[in-house]
Parts: C-alpha cells; sequence; structure tokens
C-alpha cells in the first residue's frame, strides 16, 4: 500500500479517534520517512506545545512545551513553507539551536493552517542523518497531512462553537420554561 494510500484508509476510519488518527499517521510518517520522532504543534507567539507526538520509546510527551527558538520549527515560522534538512551537519549546520539542544540531524516540517490561519506544523525527526534528501512523494505525505490535520482542527472548533451554542440554547429554553410556569 502506497503512503497516500495509508493517509487515505486511517483518516477515514471511522472507528478511530482524532488522537488515534494523528497516532497512526505520525506513526506511518516516521516509518515511511525513517525518522524517530513525529509531533503535531501548536505555536503561539515564542511558545511551542506538543498537541500530539509518536516516537517508538514514547519520549515525547503531549503537552510538552519548549521555546519556539530551540526548535526547527522556527525556521518554519519564518518561513511559512515546508522545511526539510536530510542532513543537518550540510544544511543548516550544527550550530541551529535545535541541534545543540537535541541534535537533531534530519528533520522535514509543514505549516498546519486553521481558518487559513498558521496554527502550529507536523514534524517529523531524528538523531541521525539520511542518506537522501526527502523525496516528493515524502513532501506530498507531508503536505496531505498537515491539510488533513487543519482541517481536523477546524472541524473541531466548529463542532465546539456548536456545542456552547447549544449549552446556551437549553440554558435560555429552560429559564424560559420557568417563567411560563410561574406565570
Amino acid at each position: 500500500m502506497s503512503i497516500i494510500q495509508d493517509l487515505h484508509t486511517v483518516s477515514n476510519d471511522a472507528q478511530l479517534s482524532f488522537a488515534e488518527k494523528l497516532q497512526s499517521l505520525l506513526k506511518i510518517g516516521c516509518n515511511i520517512l525513517g525518522l524517530e520522532a513525529g509531533i503535531v504543534s501548536s505555536i503561539q507567539g515564542k511558545r511551542y506545545q506538543v498537541l500530539a507526538a509518536y516516537t517508538a520509546d514514547s519520549s515525547i510527551e503531549k503537552g510538552a512545551v519548549f521555546d519556539l527558538c530551540d526548535t526547527y520549527c522556527a525556521d518554519v515560522v519564518a518561513t511559512d513553507a515546508v522545511v526539510s534538512y536530510h542532513n543537518i551537519d550540510s544544511s543548516p549546520g550544527a550550530t541551529h539551536p535545535c541541534f545543540e539542544k537535541f541534535t537533531l540531524k534530519s528533520y522535514l516540517a509543514c505549516p498546519v493552517r486553521v481558518n487559513g490561519e498558521f496554527f502550529g506544523t507536523v514534524n517529523f525527526s531524528s538523531t541521525t542523518s539520511r542518506e537522501a534528501p526527502f523525496t516528493s512523494i515524502e513532501l506530498d505525505y507531508l503536505l496531505l497531512l498537515a491539510s488533513w490535520i487543519g482541517n481536523e482542527l477546524e472541524k473541531q472548533q466548529v463542532i465546539d462553537k456548536l456545542k456552547a451554542q447549544k449549552t446556551v440554547l437549553e440554558e435560555r429554553n429552560s429559564l424560559l420554561l420557568q417563567i411560563t410556569n410561574l406565570a
């Protein structure tokens, strides 16, 4: 099965929750890319927060917070585009703050947009370098995954807004019922 078919199969599995789908898709991405970690982040100002993560040893925890400047995702924010470093020694070099802090040697990331606005990133990384640059099919997987995540987050925001409106309407209905009973 191709990675695009894997994305399609997992993202359309009605039995899986959003969190389970993210875990599966991050794991697939790690396996396909040959990288150790997959992360979905939320970025607000200089704050980078892990929304979902996959590593074989579960070493990155959901909810972990980092300074954006200590991550390669700072480069994604600066360029507002896909960033790929198959070998940090080649580019951008071992002087990057993320390499100094986490010794990550391979990195691939894409912005995630929610309602057209920058939300965070989906990224994959490893402490080992890749032999070759990322392929176009790998980049396509990343772009589709980022798009799917953004769409799912938008959908969740709409659902949350509808639930809030429903609660307000139920409270108003209850109040009107009480007024009717008093009258």
